[in-house]
This record gives structure tokens, sequence and C-alpha cells, in this order.
């Protein structure tokens, strides 16, 4: 167990414990998972990132969360609160970080949806 947690650990720090930021910038593009609920899972999902922004368009829709990167390009963020038919808010957020230099994990959530996501670099069209 030892072992783990210190190749663990290494592994971070060769990413992110540098000060150096990670290059993610472009497009990555996965599907989700469903774990809870109704999720848009039929369609690839597309994570943008720029030094400055993060975008996340779920199941590859006409809806857009919008964020930014931490310092280091460790964690990324992005939201879009909508409200609903009754004027309750809607929050839709996505949450994610890289793990190593080939991929992104994160999850996504709304009230009616909780999902888990692998992002390659990729296309978006």
């Amino acid at each position: 167990m030892g072992k783990l947690v210190i190749l663990v650990f290494l592994g971070w720090f060769a990413t992110v414990g540098t000060g150096h930021a990670l290059d993610l910038s472009g497009n990555w593009v996965g599907r989700l998972v469903a774990e809870q609920g109704r999720c848009p899972d039929q369609n690839d999902s597309i994570l943008s990132i720029t030094p400055d922004a993060v975008s996340f368009a779920p199941g590859g829709g006409a809806l857009v969360l919008q964020g930014k990167p931490s310092e280091h390009m460790s964690r990324l963020h992005a939201q879009l609160i909508l409200n609903d038919a009754k004027q309750h808010p809607l929050p839709m957020v996505f949450e994610g970080h890289p793990e190593g230099a080939g991929r992104i994990v994160g999850v996504y959530g709304t009230p009616a949806c909780r999902a888990h996501i692998e992002l390659r670099r990729g296309d978006a069209g």
C-alpha cells in the first residue's frame, strides 16, 4: 500500500508538482458514462481548453458550460446555471483533472444526471 501511495504521489508531482502548467490546450473528446439518472451519453462530449478558459459541451449538444482552469491546469471546472420552468436554478457542472499527459478524467452532474467521463485529445468537428 505504501509503495502505491508513493507511485501516485510521484505521478502527480511529475505532472503538476513542478510548478509548470501542463499544456492541455485544444479539444478533448469522450463519452459520458451515466452513474445515476438520465444523461446525454449517446454522443461524444467535447472539452475545449485554452490557457484562460474551459468549455464543456455535454453530449456534443448546444448547451456549453464555461469556466477557467486552475493554476497549473491541475483542476478544470465549468458550469452553466439555467432556470427550469418554475424559475428554479438548474445547475450543470463539469469537474475534471489531467491524469498523465494523454487523458483527462472528470464528472458531470445536473439535478437529473451524474456521470463520469474519460477524455482524450481529439477533433471537435
